[in-house]
């Protein structure tokens, strides 16, 4: 789908394409859903109740507390690769 927009925008002509705007426009696209779905893991352990809820929702809650900023900025391949939201 991004290459089928860009092609129609550009036409074909690759000095026409702005990687900035793109980026941008990227950004602004994607980050809404992604802060939503955040803010679903920080309220998740108050979603629930039950022997096993606790114990299974705020170890996914604590990686999600410690590591939001990361998300937002899209850089979660290249910090704390080794503790990825699971």
């Amino acid at each position: 789908m991004t290459t089928y927009v860009t092609w129609e925008y550009t036409k074909g002509d690759p000095r026409k394409f702005n990687r900035f705007a793109f980026l941008i426009s990227r950004y602004i696209r994607l980050t809404p859903q992604l802060a939503i779905v955040i803010l679903c893991f920080f309220l998740l352990p108050l979603f629930g109740d039950g022997p096993m809820y606790k114990q299974v929702t705020e170890d996914k809650a604590e990686v999600c507390y410690n590591n939001w900023w990361i998300n937002l900025l899209y850089m979660q391949s290249y910090v704390n690769s080794e503790k990825l939201v699971s």
